[in-house]
């Protein structure tokens, strides 16, 4: 999906909220360009048209897609890896266009709790929607994909945490995918447990065990 098909994509979710076709464009513009920013590698354009097309994929799963979709292109608009309010800031940012666009305050406030909640994924509600559920699943897909998407993206996570030295790095890494790891699942939805589940854990334990220095990188013939 290229960036002219994304703009499509955009325009096509934002018009069922607006008749401007001058603030949507705008909106899209300022999120073009936060996704395009120097030093985002994996948090890019490309991270947002991966989560959208599976959102198309599961979209009869959903039960608000819409409002999915638009968690889903706000979720990383503000990011800088050394911060930790980038969640809470996202979520301020989608407040703001989607009252624009003309969104319920319900509707705004639901995706700003989505948004939030990609700050830990490991938590554990009752209270979780059906949507939220499908929504943190898309945005961990990630860790479930083949060891080719996988070793990419250790790549670009590494590449935006390029100021923290690799000492650091590797036990700071290798922290959160334990956590992850202990995790007694990953994933909510039993579609994304059957398809990701076991790939994740087996790609968590491989980048553990490298960050440790007890394992060998991806070679080409293995990818």
């Amino acid at each position: 999906m290229c960036a002219l098909s994304l703009k499509t994509k955009w325009f096509q979710l934002a018009s069922g909220f607006s008749n401007d076709a001058g603030l949507i464009d705008r909106l899209f513009g300022q999120l073009d360009k936060a996704y395009r920013a120097s030093g985002r590698h994996y948090h890019s354009l490309g991270h947002i048209e991966a989560l959208l097309t599976l959102s198309d994929q599961c979209r009869k799963y959903l039960i608000a897609p819409e409002l999915v979709e638009l968690a889903i292109w706000y979720h990383d608009a503000i990011y800088n890896p050394l911060k930790k309010d980038n969640e809470q800031r996202s979520a301020e940012w989608a407040r703001k266009d989607l009252k624009a666009l003309g969104l319920t305050p319900d509707e705004i406030e639901q995706i700003a709790h989505w948004i939030g909640r990609t700050q830990n994924h490991m938590q554990r509600d009752p209270d979780e929607s059906h949507d939220l559920q499908w929504f943190l699943d898309f945005d961990l897909s990630i860790l479930g994909e083949h060891r080719q998407v996988y070793a990419v993206y250790m790549q670009q996570v590494r590449r935006e945490y390029w100021m923290i030295p690799e000492p650091l790095y590797r036990k700071g890494r290798a922290k959160i995918l334990l956590e992850f790891l202990a995790t007694p699942e990953l994933y909510r939805t039993p579609y994304f447990q059957e398809s990701h589940e076991q790939r994740a854990r087996r790609n968590l334990a491989y980048e553990i065990s490298w960050l440790q220095g007890e394992a060998r990188p991806f070679s080409h013939s293995e990818l």
